[in-house]
């Protein structure tokens, strides 16, 4: 019993802190997308952007470029991250944002 509870926790804790093998092509394409959509959509500059960096979303089966966030920091706003996806029709959207007060890029009301 006790080598059952000792393995049921080792899974559990693998599964919580398995961190996905992310696709370096994916990485930069969905980067790219998000960036390409500031820009065009939104009208913000290319230098306006502080930072843009995917990564695989965590316990994500999504394999495609959906499977992946973008997290943007404007610097007008830099106390707040922005998370976008892109879905599966190829469009970005923002899934939101880690500080209540940011209000200057959100999209989400």
């Amino acid at each position: 019993m006790l080598f059952f509870t000792g393995l049921m926790f080792s899974i559990i804790h693998s599964l919580n802190t398995y961190m996905p093998e992310s696709d370096p092509e994916l990485i930069a394409y969905t980067e790219e997308k998000v960036k390409e959509y500031l820009i065009q959509e939104k009208g913000i500059s290319e230098n306006e952007a502080l930072e843009i960096k995917s990564t695989k979303r965590t316990k994500s089966s999504d394999f495609s470029a959906s499977g992946y966030e973008v997290k943007v920091v404007f610097p007008d706003e830099t106390e707040a991250i922005y998370y976008f996806q892109l879905t599966e029709e190829d469009k970005v959207k923002q899934i939101g944002v880690n500080n209540l007060e940011a209000i200057k890029h959100k999209e989400i009301r």
